[in-house]
Formats: C-alpha cells, sequence, structure tokens
C-alpha cells in the first residue's frame, strides 16, 4: 500500500515538473548581477519604476540604457497594443510586494515623467530614469523596454506556437546613472505537440497561457533572481 502510495506521489510530481518546463523550459531568462548595493552599502530609501518602452536598439536587443528613442524599433505584427502599459503596471506590483511603502506611486512617477520628457534632449532612457529619479528624489529607478508582446489568438490559424513576451528590467542608480542590474525575458511558448514532456498522460494537464499570463510569468522569473 506505502509503495502504491508512493508511486502515485511520483507520478503527481513528475507531471507537475513537466507541466513547468512546458510552459518556459525554452526561456530566453538572463540576468546581469549586482555591480552596487551588494552587502547593501547604500539602502533604499525611495525607488521609481519609469513606464515601459516599446522597441529595441536593432544591434543589440538586450542593451538600450543608451540607446536614443528614435532608434528603438520593433514590429508591430508582434507587439500588442498597450503593452508597454501593461507590464509597467505588473512591475510596479512586483515592486511593491518588494519594497512596500518605498515604491514612488504610478500617478506621481506618471506626472513627473510628463513633465520631464520634453525637456531632455537627446531623450534616451538612461537619462529619463535618471532625470526622473531626480525629480522624485528616488535613490535607483526601474526602467524597461518590451518589444514582443502578443498573443495566440492574434497568429496566424496555422501557426505552430502561443503567446510571445519579450522584455528588459533594468535597475539604475540615480546619483551616477549606472546600471546595476538587469534582467531579460524572452519567451514563446512551444505548440504542446513539440514537447515530449506533454506526450501521454501530462498532455491533458497543459494549457496554452495568454500573452498576460506569460508577462506575469516572465515578471515572476525575473523577479527571482533579483538580489534584494
Amino acid at each position: 500500500m506505502m509503495k502504491k502510495g508512493l508511486g502515485i506521489f511520483l507520478i503527481i510530481l513528475m507531471s507537475s515538473v513537466c507541466v513547468h518546463l512546458a510552459v518556459i523550459g525554452s526561456a530566453n531568462i538572463t540576468f546581469q548581477p549586482l555591480t552596487w548595493a551588494q552587502g547593501l552599502e547604500m539602502p533604499i530609501q525611495k525607488i521609481a519604476v519609469m513606464p515601459f518602452l516599446k522597441g529595441k536598439r536593432p544591434e543589440d536587443m538586450a542593451e538600450m540604457v543608451n540607446c536614443p528613442l528614435e532608434r528603438l524599433g520593433w514590429n508591430q505584427s508582434v507587439l500588442k497594443e498597450d503593452a508597454e502599459k501593461i507590464l509597467t503596471r505588473m512591475v510596479q506590483t512586483a515592486v511593491e510586494r518588494r519594497f512596500g511603502e518605498k515604491v514612488v506611486l504610478q500617478a506621481e512617477v506618471s506626472a513627473a515623467y510628463e513633465k520631464i520628457f520634453d525637456s531632455i534632449s537627446p531623450k534616451t532612457p538612461g537619462l529619463l530614469a535618471q532625470k526622473l529619479g531626480q525629480a522624485l528624489g528616488a535613490d535607483a529607478v526601474f526602467l524597461g523596454n518590451v518589444w514582443r508582446y502578443r498573443d495566440r489568438s492574434d497568429m496566424a490559424a496555422d501557426a505552430p506556437r502561443g503567446a510571445v513576451v519579450a522584455f528588459n528590467l533594468v535597475l539604475l542608480k540615480v546619483e551616477t546613472g549606472q546600471k546595476v542590474w538587469k534582467g531579460t525575458f524572452d519567451q514563446t511558448q512551444r505548440s504542446l505537440t513539440d514537447n515530449i514532456l506533454a506526450k501521454g498522460s501530462v498532455k491533458p494537464g497543459l494549457k496554452w497561457l495568454s500573452a498576460n499570463e506569460l508577462a506575469r510569468l516572465g515578471v515572476k522569473e525575473v523577479f527571482k533572481k533579483f538580489p534584494y
């Protein structure tokens, strides 16, 4: 009886692992370690999340802090309308869970961002984040960019893939403008039939994710590696 119970437990456990791998197993998730604040030499008293930007730097999609805004490009066919606003809200929520009352409210951030946007030239994400942080009196600012965000339902009927989401998230030290941490999430949910782990008894437990669900998963995965 004990062996039978153990066998059932192992089957459930393996099924859970397989489902997780089927969803994010092919994700491209990378992180840049902190070069500042290890050991909390400068505790954060106030932190803000700048509104996400659309697009990526053509030469290097993971590097956009110093790229002029007009050079950030994207393909509208794989970028859902308001994707940047959706990700901004998700990251704001994640940062509030981590830092609590130290986080500047998004309404306050948006008001300050609108005021400084037209006064800066040339406009780069890094400079915008630094000026925003100065205006808010923040120690650090999160800035991000999104270049892929699309639901499976928006794809061609015969497309063998699910939702797609790709974004960068950077933490900037306001005092110096230094990029101190970066996380990247780039994921296309694979066709279930392409994954051998999804076959057999595990397959019925799988589902196609929406872009919002995949993005929430991405934000969660990125913050798992955030060292604060």
